[in-house]
């Protein structure tokens, strides 16, 4: 697939993400965009981001990942 995106400049791709969909807005409610960002430092948006990847994905362990790798594997045989 990546060879067809490099021979056809007018194809792209994008991935899309629920975490990376939160993580840009609570980057954009951290940013100089909103006039309450004075009061937040480097290390707390550091410490908010880490906590909603980490909220997010704590009940999706490496087991399920595997899990749900495997069904979808066979399901597409």
């Amino acid at each position: 697939m990546l060879s067809a995106l490099r021979q056809n400049p007018h194809i792209h791709a994008a991935m899309t993400s629920l975490v990376a969909n939160l993580v840009t807005t609570l980057l954009r409610g951290m940013s100089q965009e909103n006039e309450g960002a004075v009061f937040i430092d480097n290390d707390q948006r550091e410490r908010v981001l880490k906590a909603a990847g980490e909220a997010f994905y704590a009940d999706f362990t490496r087991t399920s990942w595997n899990a749900a790798r495997s069904q979808q594997n066979e399901s597409n045989y």
